[in-house]
């Protein structure tokens, strides 16, 4: 049965599903007893000439949650055995019970509701009475068939959503030896942050705010044997326990290495924050078969915590058939047995490692994941062909995207160096360091290369991101804040993009409005694109109409977005200005007087204001 426990156990304790004689359980009577008792352990007793409890819980029952409950009585063998959400927790030997006239469900033995006082208090929803003892592979079996929500789903519609996104800010560099994987973060009990980065070594990163990571690291996952490297992808902090998702790589498998680099994905845990860390065992390892690819295996994955009380894994598959899987565990056990993958109709029975099981989610290609609490969504972000992507799902295995990426580029050339910028591994960092979007606010983070930078040097970028779901479907696009940064020299560069290299150290002067990711199919709009002269000591950053960078005798950086043709509601100007010969530099600015430092050139267009 699956239950939900309303308060603490007290009297009696509370029956889930009790056999025994009409009016109850009297002295001598002879019961089967499945219930929590009055420590608030679930348990499976006898009752025949006294009272045997031959399997009981270690922990104390949780309340407020759905859990899905079982036990079996094997009269060949004498055994109890009592399980928890699908899995096994402990078994023992009685003796069999006889005389067994009636079976009650929530009430205690018999069906009498007054008997000890020892009723259910909470819901009880799809209970099973067997005439067979089942299987542990029949017990998952039926706790993986039914996703059990804690409330009603909320009605929820993609094409309502609207996004802003803030102007990035860098917020770490490196030399290529870590930013290898998304970022992630958790809270401290003392106060403060703790970031993980990694490439091949896992290190952690203190740190006072989610933004401030650019202090010391220390190395917390070395790599392992036979060649293999960890990353921490993912974390979920249950209390003082830290459990992380963790991604391995290696050129061996079963004892034999090769050219192929195979990927599996273990579980960990922690009791100090993430400093040390017990690796469990494989959750996630593909089918383990002979392969003439690069890439095998199953890995690059990351956890998200549902109010559903399970926790979801979405991993990539780097084989046959090629894509996104999905499994979940109990958010209170996500030990390597404990977790069930999604075969495209249930939640399956646990096969460890899973060894490529899962079917391939047909509308999510990523890994990347947070929960929006606003709107009980899975929120999946991937960085595509052309963009940032952003993709939710309201039951955890179909994802439905919205119509334009919420940050635009131009390519994703991993092919290095390249003339455009390229944006990885992104993903949530909350205000509290999860991944859980609360308050309809998250920073977006992703690793960065400029244009013409290489994996030798990293960027992690961070950018406010604001979602809102409103009543009816939008046509405004995403939007992008366009900033505009200046140096020491004065030159000022208006862009999209994070402010990295060219002359010195940028700083924030002040924001222009916001851009659109794409046009906007119910307004006229304008492409406008970034440029620079590639003057030595000097550079002029451009700001100007698409396809007049090149043409102009300057090189082309990016897309910076579209602004609207006519003034519509909520926005301002936006103009090309040039500072005049003596310092020869353009600027963009909201002032048809391009604010007394220098003159207009013409109107860009208009943008969104804040």
């Amino acid at each position: 049965a699956w239950v939900k426990l309303a308060t603490p156990s007290a009297g009696y304790g509370f029956a889930i599903i009790e056999s025994g004689v009409p009016n109850g359980v009297a002295n001598g009577a002879q019961s089967d007893i499945f219930r929590i008792n009055v420590a608030g352990i679930l348990r499976a007793a006898s009752l025949g000439t006294g009272m045997v409890t031959p399997a009981a819980d270690t922990a104390t029952f949780t309340v407020g949650t759905w859990v899905h409950v079982a036990a079996t009585y094997d009269a060949s063998t004498q055994t109890y055995s009592l399980y928890k959400n699908g899995v096994l927790i402990s078994s023992g030997k009685a003796p069999a019970v006889s005389g067994i006239t009636s079976e009650s469900i929530g009430c205690n033995g018999g069906g009498s509701s007054t008997v000890n006082g020892a009723n259910w208090n909470g819901q009880i929803s799809q209970a099973e009475l067997w005439n067979t003892a089942l299987s542990a592979s029949q017990i998952a079996a039926v706790y993986g068939r039914v996703i059990v929500q804690t409330a009603p789903p909320i009605s929820f519609c993609p094409s309502c959503i609207s996004v802003r996104v803030g102007h990035p800010t860098v917020v770490r560099t490196s030399d290529g030896d870590e930013l290898d994987q998304p970022f992630n973060e958790i809270a401290l009990p003392s106060g403060g942050f703790r970031g993980f980065s990694a490439n091949a070594t896992t290190y952690a990163i203190n740190s006072p705010t989610i933004t401030s990571v650019s202090g010391p690291r220390v190395a917390v996952i070395t790599p392992g044997q036979a060649g293999a490297n960890n990353w921490l992808n993912s974390t979920y902090q249950s209390g003082t326990t830290l459990w992380g998702l963790i991604h391995e790589e290696s050129k061996c498998i079963n004892g034999n290495c090769g050219q192929t680099t195979y990927k599996s994905m273990s579980i960990g845990k922690s009791f100090d924050y993430g400093l040390t860390w017990n690796i469990l065992g494989q959750v996630f390892t593909g089918s383990g078969g002979a392969t003439s690819a690069t890439v095998a295996g199953e890995g690059d994955g990351a956890m998200v915590h549902a109010p559903d009380g399970y926790v979801y894994a979405y991993v990539m598959r780097w084989e046959s058939p090629w894509g996104t899987v999905v499994a979940r565990a109990p958010d209170s056990n996500l030990s390597p047995s404990a977790w069930r993958v999604w075969n495209g109709t249930i939640w399956s029975a646990s096969v460890t490692p899973l060894g490529g099981t899962g079917a391939v989610l047909s509308s999510f290609q990523g890994s990347n994941i947070g929960w929006w609490q606003n709107q009980n969504v899975v929120a999946g972000i991937t960085a595509e062909a052309s963009g940032l992507e952003l993709s939710f799902s309201s039951d955890k295995v179909n994802f439905t995207s919205i119509s334009s990426p919420i940050v635009n580029f131009d390519s994703s050339s991993w092919t290095r160096p390249a003339p455009t910028d390229l944006y990885m591994y992104p993903s949530f960092v909350a205000d509290d360091g999860s991944n859980v979007i609360t308050n309809n606010h998250a920073m977006l983070t992703y690793v960065y290369l400029p244009p013409g930078g290489a994996f030798d040097h990293r960027y992690l970028v961070m950018s406010p991101i604001q979602l809102t779901a409103g009543a009816s479907s939008v046509t405004q696009p995403p939007l992008n804040e366009l900033a505009r940064y200046t140096n020491s020299s004065g030159v000022r560069w208006s862009t999209t993009g994070p402010a990295i290299g060219y002359s010195g150290n940028w700083n924030l002067d002040k924001s222009l409005g916001y851009v659109m990711t794409s046009a906007d199919p119910s307004a006229p709009s304008n492409k406008i694109e970034e440029c620079e002269s590639g003057w030595a000591g000097h550079p002029d950053f451009l700001l100007t109409n698409d396809g007049m960078c090149v043409s102009g005798g300057f090189t082309r950086l990016r897309t910076a977005g579209w602004v609207y043709t006519n003034k519509q509601p909520n926005t301002e100007p936006l103009y090309r200005c040039y500072s005049g010969a003596s310092t020869s530099y353009h600027f963009a600015s909201n002032d048809p007087n391009c604010e007394g430092m220098g003159t207009m050139e013409w109107l860009l267009g208009y943008t969104v204001v804040q």
